[in-house]
């Protein structure tokens, strides 16, 4: 325990730093609607009683504003607003909560360790696979910087870490507490962001690896958990927009760059695919030479050149490195793969962004899967491409908060 919160105060001493811009002078952004929201929370109302001066990607329905993001991180946000007020500080509370995140996902990683779903690694490399997700992906840069899309990002990655712990915890133990807190945490993830469901396709594979007695029963009731979830979220749209199936999405404020793709093609198209493809996975970032600092494209940037030590997933790809365990790698790649078909289909690619953070919601699995490749690689690789990673990203989360001289956003 000693050891995990020395981790703690150290992520969190290192994205307050950024956050604060280096002085931990913290700002409240144009976008901190998840504090309007629960500002409104606690005056009975689903609506937002107070407007923001810019209403961009708000919703608006009978005269009334709403978010279409899904509810959850709110109520991470509502001590927040209770204690210091509606104008409280965006980027403190969500570098506040991103801290515990890799925290979570060391444990996570531990648990599946045990349990042989990820390979016997060592100590140093689960802690090195834990600080990479914190400083050496997107997650680093999006921790940072507040507003609205970065915060929804973030707190529902706390659901989506705790409901992987639980279930890692399940196969172990096999108490059905532990796989019900897991399904429950994983409908919490899904009302921070929808598309982190994918995720139950993990708990389905581990309930056919149980007896049958034991499969018939906790698969009704994970049919009946997820049944009373989307009806409930389905209830939540009805309140607000007087539809089961509208979030909001359709009725948003959409920004100009993107209103001839919506009108022409919806929300989700295929048509997006060759576009999100090209900024998920092949465009490369720049660098300045001169000047020793990156020059990211805010449409995104190849999560290879962003993270570098993902690369060693494709190199074990070519080399053939995945023929064990076969199982258990389908499965993590079944769950990336559902999740891109949906994420590729998107109107949008993330802009404004560093990397691309969409991504976000595979990295956790992408990183399960690196786990089984990283042994095979020499420790001077692993370490250069996992310094690379760090360097990177801590060049993003500056550009990002505009700190660098070099920016002109």
């Amino acid at each position: 325990m000693k050891k995990l919160f020395w981790l703690w105060i150290s992520i969190l001493f290192v994205y307050l730093l950024f956050a604060g811009r280096g002085t931990f002078n913290f700002h409240t952004t144009k976008r901190n609607y998840f504090s309007l929201q629960a500002y409104s929370w606690l005056n009975g109302r689903l609506d937002l009683i107070t407007l923001p001066k810019d209403v961009m990607d708000l919703s608006f329905y009978q005269g009334k504003a709403y978010l279409y993001w899904p509810p959850m991180p709110s109520l991470f946000i509502l001590p927040f607003v209770s204690f210091f007020g509606v104008d409280v500080s965006d980027q403190f509370y969500t570098a506040f909560w991103a801290s515990f995140v890799p925290v979570l996902f060391y444990l996570v990683l531990k648990e599946a360790k045990k349990v042989n779903f990820i390979p016997p690694i060592s100590e140093k490399v689960v802690f090195l696979l834990a600080l990479f997700f914190a400083f050496g992906t997107v997650f680093f840069s999006l921790s940072v910087n507040g507003n609205v899309w970065f915060t929804s990002q973030v707190i529902s990655m706390i659901p989506l870490m705790s409901s992987l712990l639980f279930l890692f915890k399940f196969v172990y133990s096999r108490k059905y507490n532990d796989y019900l807190i897991s399904i429950i945490l994983m409908c919490f993830a899904f009302w921070g962001r929808n598309t982190l469901m994918v995720a139950i396709l993990l708990h389905l594979y581990v309930l056919f690896l149980l007896p049958k007695f034991r499969l018939k029963k906790l698969l009704l009731l994970t049919l009946f958990i997820l049944s009373l979830n989307f009806l409930l979220f389905g209830y939540f749209n009805y309140l607000r927009f007087g539809n089961f199936i509208e979030n909001g999405l359709n009725l948003h404020q959409v920004n100009p760059r993107w209103l001839y793709d919506l009108k022409t093609y919806g929300i989700l198209n295929i048509h997006y695919w060759p576009h999100n493809f090209y900024y998920y996975f092949l465009n490369p970032l720049g660098f300045n030479f001169q000047a020793l600092f990156i020059e990211p494209d805010p449409e995104g940037n190849s999560i290879f050149s962003t993270s570098p030590l993902f690369l060693l997933i494709l190199g074990s790809l070519f080399f053939g490195l995945f023929k064990k365990k076969r199982r258990l790698l389908l499965i993590y790649a079944v769950i990336t793969t559902v999740s891109l078909i949906f994420l590729l289909s998107l109107f949008g690619s993330g802009w404004f962004q560093f990397g691309s953070r969409y991504l976000l919601d595979i990295i956790p699995f992408l990183i399960l899967i690196l786990a089984w490749s990283i042994e095979d690689y020499s420790k001077i690789i692993v370490i250069v491409l996992f310094s690379l990673s760090v360097i990177i990203n801590t060049m993003g989360a500056i550009w990002m908060l505009q700190l660098s001289p070099l920016l002109n956003y």
